[in-house]
């Protein structure tokens, strides 16, 4: 496949993530199960940001949002300590049964 197909296949991807892990998000929100609340919350932000990027960057490298790189990055230097902690919060929760 070319080049630009695969962008455009990673794009579709990274929306479809997004909107799959925000369907169920009410119903955990309405239980108070916080644990997979915080999970599904930061992976959507993940595949969120991951389909912007995809379709601000296709085709080049020119930083046309210096502002939106930072916010990116912020983004992902925090997803992988929130994505631990959460895990001990839901295991928590798992011994407690």
């Amino acid at each position: 496949m070319p080049a630009s197909s695969l962008s455009y296949v990673f794009s579709t991807l990274a929306f479809l993530g997004f909107v799959v892990v925000c369907i169920p998000f009410p119903w955990h929100l309405k239980i108070q199960n916080a644990g997979t609340c915080i999970y599904m919350f930061w992976a959507a932000v993940a595949c969120l940001n991951l389909f912007v990027n995809s379709v601000v960057w296709a085709g080049d490298a020119i930083n046309r949002a210096p502002v939106w790189c930072d916010i990116c990055e912020s983004c992902f230097l925090e997803l992988c300590p929130v994505v631990k902690a959460d895990h001990v919060i839901q295991l928590r929760v798992l011994l407690s049964l």
